[in-house]
């Protein structure tokens, strides 16, 4: 039930299609941004729908107004169901972490650059 398969790709359709089978959500990660070595400032848009993903499908931004005529709240909600069916739900996300890893994510490099001298 909990098991996460993670992919790191440039275009999300080169993943292996036997996993999309497989998938519930899609995450893209749209900038990521480490100050000081430690934290970790990401954002990322999470998708149900693979399609989208693969398209960039920005969220919707319209939202039903409050305080608005009968008329254009049902407009507005048409619409909003009109986006959701067509490209699933879609939501942007600010994720502001520290990362506790010690994984050195520049071992290989530096390890060619010594093999070279």
């Amino acid at each position: 039930s909990h098991n996460n398969v993670h992919i790191n790709v440039q275009n999300l359709n080169r993943a292996w299609d036997k996993i999309r089978e497989q998938s519930d959500i899609y995450i893209r990660c749209r900038r990521c941004f480490v100050l000081f070595g430690k934290i970790v400032i990401q954002q990322i848009t999470i998708y149900d729908k693979y399609q989208s993903c693969v398209d960039r499908v920005e969220p919707c931004r319209i939202r039903v107004p409050t305080m608005a005529k009968r008329e254009v709240k049902e407009n507005a909600k048409m619409y909003l169901d009109k986006f959701r069916n067509t490209y699933g739900t879609i939501k942007n996300h600010l994720l502001i972490y520290i990362n506790k890893s010690t994984y050195d994510t520049y071992y290989f490099e530096k390890l060619f650059e010594r093999g070279k001298k």
